[in-house]
């Protein structure tokens, strides 16, 4: 505990008067070890101001150290090494990495998983808001909920940068293409999973009818016999002329989601926990991204 410039001068003063050290404390509050410690540095140097620490002095001014916080703030997504250089560029003073990851940490700032976003313009919100207020009492009981999902080998080193107390919109980014992916197309129902297709490279709408009649019609048939609707997003290849006279061809009723929504579908969270647990088997080649794939697909309760 730090004490007062007043209280040392009076212990030193009681002390000069020849008080005792327990007598000195009593009146001052200045515990007896601190007492004696302070007397030997008054007889020493015959000062009871503390002395200066030396260190290095500082590199960055108050308004050098705003700049810096402006980087931070306008440039969330980036890494040490590039605020270092924006910071040289308008600055001319090097810095080190290290001192630019201190700094962002004790500026508040903490590395998280960045979510992506779709910029949606008035046209897209009223048509959520419809389409919310159209199904609000559905019981989707025969609804069949499909989607594309890409699984990347290998984690996703992007960050972004916010502090607790941000807004949500900047854990934000665009989306952005993954590297050395395995695609998968699956379903869901209220009863349960109706298939699943593992492919690389491309999906058209050809490969898609392949996939379809393959892995997950059949399925989707034997849960809901012919009693059933899609319901998927609004992908070129679902709405290819191709795609359309199939489905015909094969009975198949089929819903459409909102422009730029995929919050409205539910198998969302699905890929959502598949990502994690996939993640979690920490795959090394395109085969074992398929095999974990399957695995967490059929442990799903």
């Amino acid at each position: 505990m730090r004490h007062s410039i007043h209280d040392r001068e009076r212990v030193v003063l009681l002390l000069e008067q020849g008080y005792p050290i327990r007598e000195v404390s009593r009146q001052t509050g200045v515990p007896k070890s601190s007492i004696g410690d302070l007397w030997k540095k008054y007889r020493e140097t015959g000062e009871v101001a503390d002395r200066k620490i030396p260190g290095r002095p500082k590199k960055l001014n108050q308004v050098q150290l705003n700049f810096m916080r402006q980087l931070f703030s306008k440039h969330r997504t980036e890494t040490a090494r590039k605020i270092q250089r924006r910071f040289h560029q308008q600055t001319n003073i090097s810095l080190s990495t290290a001192f630019i990851r201190l700094w962002r940490r004790l500026s508040g700032y903490h590395a998280i998983m960045p979510r992506t976003r779709f910029p949606l313009t008035q046209a897209h919100i009223a048509a959520r808001l419809a389409y919310a207020k159209k199904h609000r009492r559905s019981r989707w009981t025969t609804s069949v909920f499909v989607d594309e999902k890409i699984f990347q080998l290998g984690p996703n080193l992007r960050y972004v940068h916010v502090r607790s107390a941000d807004p949500t919109r900047f854990r934000w980014v665009i989306r952005k293409p993954h590297p050395k992916k395995v695609n998968a197309i699956a379903a869901i129902s209220k009863k349960g999973r109706c298939g699943i297709a593992l492919f690389t490279g491309t999906l058209n709408s050809t490969r898609m009818k392949t996939f379809w009649k393959r892995n997950i019609l059949p399925k989707i048939r034997q849960q809901h016999q012919n009693q059933f609707t899609i319901v998927w997003d609004n992908d070129r290849k679902h709405h290819s002329k191709f795609t359309q006279e199939w489905l015909r061809e094969e009975s198949v009723r089929q819903q459409f989601l909102p422009a730029h929504s995929p919050d409205l579908n539910p198998i969302e969270k699905v890929w959502s926990r598949m990502g994690d647990e996939v993640n979690n088997k920490r795959p090394r080649t395109i085969d074992g991204l398929k095999k974990a794939i399957k695995s967490v697909w059929e442990e799903l309760p």
